[in-house]
């Protein structure tokens, strides 16, 4: 029976002094969201579905970020949405090597506390596009 993969990398690359490519580990969940979408649409005289129509669009990622305590953050979110730069984050399975790049930019950046009472970010990022294995 096949290994299940369990773990996961997340790495970031940007611009600027907080540029520079990194392991990040202070993501608490890193999930995306595929905007394009295939439907099946309908038409009058036709049973059931009359084809296919595509629907394009980027990808949309929610992330939950610990800050640390009296250290410089891994990745300065705030600053990065005021910037409007685009930044890259990297996805890899520890098992096989598979990697995914989404090429993007923050959204927003929001302050909260998780149900433990956990103090965190929480950060929304707008991507126009992903490549397996960059």
């Amino acid at each position: 029976m096949a290994e299940i993969a369990s773990q996961g990398e997340i790495f970031f690359s940007g611009p600027g002094s907080a540029g520079g490519l990194r392991k990040l580990t202070k993501v608490k969940d890193f999930k995306p969201d595929d905007e394009a979408e295939t439907s099946v649409p309908t038409a009058i005289g036709v049973t059931r579905g009359a084809g296919y129509r595509r629907k394009q669009g980027g990808f949309k990622i929610s992330m939950s970020v610990y800050p640390e305590v009296g250290k410089v953050y891994e990745v300065d979110y705030f600053q990065l949405a005021d910037d409007q730069v685009e930044v890259t984050f990297i996805t890899q399975d520890e098992g096989n090597g598979q990697r995914r790049a989404y090429y993007c930019k923050v959204s927003k950046v929001n302050d909260g506390k998780d149900s433990e009472g956990n103090y965190e970010w929480s950060v929304e990022l707008a991507c126009r596009t992903t490549k397996r294995n960059p």
